[in-house]
């Protein structure tokens, strides 16, 4: 039985996708954007540099929400390989199923990413919907999530100093 009906899946994905845009919204509205990327500085446009700027928040947002929830899901819950999916360890498959859908949509809308991304979102995609598809895998694909996403942080941290053009100060190092 899955840990999730296919009813439960859609309430819990899609107001969790949606929130996953709100924090965008909330970041574009928030963070001050660098005056090179600025629509009124591109013929009026938002530039790919200038959605790319503010979707890296969420995504930091995002992997410093999987590396606290691994933690927690590490040390707290009982994780444990080749059973069905606990509680907890589904809700970790939710957020970045959740993230994943929002991110693959918004870089297809705003600013059409290479084919190597959109490898990283269908696989991502993929394994997050099937761990709660069928149920299974949560341990191992939360702990995966936990070692893939410590050192985002800091690279994604790293594109926005390069889209600001910053590579020469000392945050950049």
């Amino acid at each position: 039985m899955n840990a999730y009906t296919p009813t439960e899946w859609a309430l819990f994905t899609i107001p969790m996708t949606i929130a996953w845009g709100g924090v965008l919204l909330v970041c574009m509205w928030l963070i001050p954007c660098p005056e090179h990327l600025k629509p009124k500085n591109n013929q009026g446009k938002r530039t790919s540099n200038y959605h790319k700027f503010y979707n890296n928040y969420p995504s930091i947002l995002h992997a410093v929400s999987a590396v606290v929830l691994g933690i927690i899901y590490a040390f707290k819950e009982e994780a444990s390989f080749g059973q069905p999916n606990n509680t907890f360890g589904s809700f970790i498959m939710l957020n970045s199923y959740s993230y994943l859908l929002y991110d693959t949509i918004a870089s297809e809308l705003l600013f059409h990413p290479d084919l190597s991304m959109r490898f990283h979102h269908i696989l991502g995609v993929s394994l997050f919907g099937g761990s709660l598809f069928y149920d299974q895998s949560a341990s191992e694909l939360a702990y995966m999530l936990f070692i893939v996403e410590v050192p985002n942080p800091c690279n994604l941290y790293r594109e926005i100093l390069k889209l600001t053009k910053e590579t020469e100060s000392e945050k950049y190092f």
